[in-house]
């Protein structure tokens, strides 16, 4: 056997073998099904409540052009009743659209930052990071922006310049210092 039909004979072993384990090879398995994905189907762990009600707060109420209609929420589904009183009856329902947020993250965190500040007159001093700007501010273990839930993930606390452990209130800077016991607590 000469030289280049070994080399030869060594490519077909190779690709055959290459071919042969790539057929055994199985296909890549699926990825497990996003509960979350389909809106209108129920979490298993839903709960499902049934419940009447004759009266609501924060909610909003508009009137038709005609003026004999009002349009009304209630828990995230919109309802129409006759001015004159009488049944309402559900314009919207469901899962698509009681999971509907009216903000977004960012919207949110907007809103319970700068907008609050500017609301009560302090946004040149207070509600965003800015040079100049007194500086209390929280630190995300988690993007909120990603999942508002995760705004409760707080690592950190700056208070006045320090620097405090959240779950512990601890403050970690300038100095080390423990959080000192509240006279509510009980003694050690």
């Amino acid at each position: 056997m000469t030289r280049s039909q070994a080399t030869l004979a060594l490519l077909v072993c190779l690709a055959t073998g290459v071919v042969t384990a790539a057929q055994n090879k199985t296909a890549p398995a699926k990825p497990p099904k996003d509960a979350a994905a389909d809106i209108n189907t129920a979490r298993a762990d839903a709960t499902h409540a049934v419940f009447e009600t004759t009266e609501g707060t924060w909610m909003s109420v508009d009137v038709s052009p005609d003026g004999t209609t009002l349009v009304f929420d209630v828990l995230g589904d919109l309802y129409t009743v006759p001015v004159a009183g009488g049944t309402a009856t559900p314009l919207t329902r469901g899962p698509a659209y009681d999971g509907k947020t009216a903000m977004t993250p960012f919207e949110a965190l907007r809103a319970s930052t700068r907008e609050a500040a500017q609301k009560i007159g302090f946004l040149p001093d207070i509600g965003t990071v800015e040079t100049g700007k007194l500086a209390d501010l929280v630190v995300f273990d988690a993007d909120p922006l990603a999942d508002i839930h995760n705004s409760v993930k707080i690592r950190w606390v700056v208070k006045n310049g320090e620097l405090f452990d959240a779950a512990t209130l601890t403050r970690r800077w300038p100095s080390e210092h423990p959080l000192p016991r509240m006279f509510w607590q009980e003694a050690p």
